[in-house]
């Protein structure tokens, strides 16, 4: 996807997020609105990074830039501009725009394109398993898939999985969702450090018993 301002032009990536996103995750916002610019379909957000290569010291907000998409492009003004988290994240998303479905009716309709990650947020009293039965049964219902066996159905090939957001840094199984670190990497230095430090006080003793008994 490419972001581009007059002469300016960048390959970027621009997420798809619904007008929630602002309230899900907790953005420092720079300038403009990232809630209602979230909630216009002709806005986008900026990372400061991003608006900062695009316009440089300029104010940014109210500028229109042009984002070509897969398929198609489309004029949109600046809305807000917010801060990237500064930790290990996901989420370091340097374009943000509303997703308007009614775009890509007749561009992209498969359904075995599972190239997205998407987050939701479950109210209190949903549980993920039964969540996660209902999107086997819908991938069952839409997804066609051929050559299956005679006790195979569409879900056990194509899955819509569940994650809980606090798993993705150590115990995501999906490769593109792992922003560093590994829970089996994270113990076994866990206890050869615990080794090392015992190995020391166990020397340290023995150095002050001997040191003891020579007086």
């Amino acid at each position: 996807r490419i972001v581009a301002n007059g002469e300016v032009e960048f390959q970027e990536p621009v997420a798809y997020v619904d007008p929630d996103f602002s309230s899900m995750f907790d953005f420092e916002t720079l300038a403009g609105d990232l809630e209602l610019s979230l909630a216009d379909l002709s806005s986008i957000a900026l990372s400061e990074e991003l608006a900062a290569r695009l316009f440089g010291a300029e104010p940014s907000i109210g500028k229109v830039i042009t984002v070509t998409f897969n398929k198609f492009s489309r004029d949109m003004r600046v809305g807000a501009v917010y801060r990237l988290p500064q930790t290990n994240t996901v989420l370091a998303l340097p374009a943000l725009v509303q997703f308007d479905p009614t775009e890509w009716v007749g561009i992209d309709e498969n359904w075995t394109a599972l190239s997205f990650s998407t987050y939701l947020q479950l109210p209190v009293d949903v549980e993920p398993q039964l969540l996660q039965q209902q999107l086997d049964a819908f991938v069952d219902k839409h997804v066609s898939v051929s050559s299956l066996g005679p006790n195979e159905v569409p879900s056990s090939r194509y899955r819509l999985a569940l994650q809980n957001i606090r798993d993705i840094h150590l115990n995501s199984p999906f490769d593109s969702e792992r922003a560093g670190g590994n829970t089996v990497l994270v113990l076994a230095f866990s206890t050869i450090s615990v080794l090392v430090l015992l190995i020391g006080c166990i020397n340290f003793a023995i150095l002050n018993t001997v040191k003891a008994t020579q007086r």
